[in-house]
């Protein structure tokens, strides 16, 4: 064999070498990322199981240790606002969210109680208009606050824009918020 012939011998053994190493490292490596996908994906499966666990608690919570009866035509005590009248109903709501803003260190602005169409009446229902001014964190603790407590609120609009009035705190501004809540009383069977 001369000299010119040895290269070629050394280049074959390389590709060879190249060549069993991808064969070793290219599943390996495909095993691994695959191994790293699944702890992820584990992960977020297990932190969605919490999230559910979570909002089953708080709803067994509230159908048994809330007060309430139960499902069907029992009575939900706890669910709905007492008031034998939509105003008497509405005024309880209003002072429920004035103590939640309140507390969450929020100021209110002004609330007006929704006239009820007749629809509105026959169903228990009762909208109150709610504008107060507090940082996002503010805002933030009130509608956790309203969603999440008993007697049951729901938040059918919301807006929220900077407050025109205020020129404190730039890293953390006071906002104006509005909400429309909507609750309900409890039907008598009469």
């Amino acid at each position: 064999m001369t000299a010119a012939s040895r290269p070629s011998l050394d280049y074959r053994r390389v590709a060879a070498l190249l060549v069993l190493a991808v064969l070793v490292l290219g599943p390996a490596l495909w095993i691994v990322q695959n191994i790293r996908a699944m702890a992820f994906t584990d992960a977020q499966i297990s932190a969605k199981v919490n999230q559910l666990h979570e909002l089953d608690r708080r709803f067994e919570a509230a159908w048994s240790g809330g007060g309430a009866a139960g499902f069907g035509g029992e009575a939900a005590e706890g669910l709905y606002f007492e008031g034998s009248t939509a105003a008497v109903a509405g005024a309880q709501m209003q002072q429920l969210a004035s103590r939640v803003v309140e507390a969450a260190g929020g100021r209110i602005i002004e609330y007006q109680i929704l006239p009820a169409t007749e629809h509105d009446v026959s169903e228990g229902r009762i909208e109150l208009r709610l504008s107060f001014v507090g940082p996002i964190g503010v805002i933030q603790e009130v509608l956790y606050t309203l969603e999440t407590g008993l007697p049951l609120i729901l938040v059918r609009s919301l807006t929220v824009r900077p407050d025109s009035m205020a020129r404190e705190d730039l890293r953390n501004p006071p906002l104006r918020a509005g909400l429309v809540l909507l609750g309900y009383r409890e039907q008598s069977d009469a």
